[in-house]
């Protein structure tokens, strides 16, 4: 028999990784209309890849980081 898919992962996914880089994006146009700054589609783009890289690498290290610990624990209980 099938079993049913369990989508909560895929759930806080999108809450914690998506959602928080549409805002930073928004947050960010928000900030540059206030100072003026006029927005082309060419300046989006290397914007939104930029801010895509930041959060990857912010997720590489945060990886890295409970890696150490986790490995770190099992030596100590080892």
């Amino acid at each position: 028999m099938w079993s049913m898919i369990d989508l909560k992962p895929y759930g806080a996914f999108i809450e914690n990784s998506i959602r928080p880089l549409f805002e930073e994006t928004n947050h960010l146009l928000d900030r540059l209309k206030l100072y003026g700054i006029e927005i082309d589609s060419k300046l989006l783009d290397k914007l939104i890849r930029l801010s895509i890289k930041s959060k990857l690498i912010e997720s590489l290290v945060s990886v890295f980081s409970v890696s150490i610990v986790c490995l770190t624990a099992y030596l100590i209980a080892r």
